[in-house]
């Protein structure tokens, strides 16, 4: 608690932009406003469909996944793809930060009929 009041009041430098924030992340505002969020989804594999699909998409329909439902946050671009990579092959744990931030953030907002049951993060191999 007290490591978290001293690294609001002396800043950290934003990830992205390298501007100084006074959050508990390494990620501004104005960054944080512009990140890729994906708006309309498919309930079942996640992928992006136009605003007038509602729930699962044509190709789920078909061929079912494996999964029963996800929640994606972000278009997979610039700049999340550059977070993503900074976690997974720089070992930057600030990102991983950012992301729990974002994720909790979704979970608030978002009013689901049942709790998460798994947070899968996607590993760098198929081993």
């Amino acid at each position: 608690m007290i490591l978290n009041k001293l690294a609001l009041k002396l800043g950290s430098t934003c990830v992205l932009c390298g501007g100084t924030t006074h959050r508990i992340i390494s990620l501004c505002d104005s960054c944080e406003e512009d990140l890729p969020i994906l708006g309309s989804a498919c309930d079942q594999c996640g992928l992006p469909v136009p605003e007038c699909v509602q729930g699962v998409c044509g190709q789920c329909q078909k061929s079912p996944p494996v999964i029963d439902y996800s929640e994606n946050l972000f278009h997979y671009r610039s700049p999340i793809d550059y977070l993503v990579g900074q976690l997974k092959f720089e070992e930057k744990l600030s990102c991983a930060a950012i992301f729990a931030h974002l994720l909790t953030k979704l979970v608030d907002e978002i009013k689901f009929d049942y709790a998460p049951e798994v947070i899968i993060p996607v590993p760098l191999h198929k081993k």
